[in-house]
């Protein structure tokens, strides 16, 4: 009887503790962390419509200067070169 006693209190004092110093300070700087810096995601997605919209505005001005097909321009992108 008295172990369990023993193990019912301990608990309970468990219930009582708080978390360990410093966790919360290591929450916000990786708050900091991420509010400050663009992850990786953000920066690709950025370059990627950036790209995007200078091929657009290629192929545009393409089609402006009477030159129908693209296949060129496409093929010549440089992203898309392998030589």
């Amino acid at each position: 009887m008295k172990a369990f006693l023993l193990t019912f209190c301990c608990c309970l004092l468990a219930l009582g503790a708080s978390a360990q110093p410093g966790i919360s300070e290591m929450q916000q700087a990786q708050q900091n962390l991420r509010s400050t810096f663009f992850s990786a995601m953000d920066c690709s997605l950025v370059l990627a419509a950036v790209f995007g919209i200078i091929g657009a505005v290629r192929i545009y001005h393409n089609w402006q200067m009477g030159h129908p097909r693209i296949d060129e321009q496409v093929a010549h992108l440089p992203v898309m070169v392998n030589t």
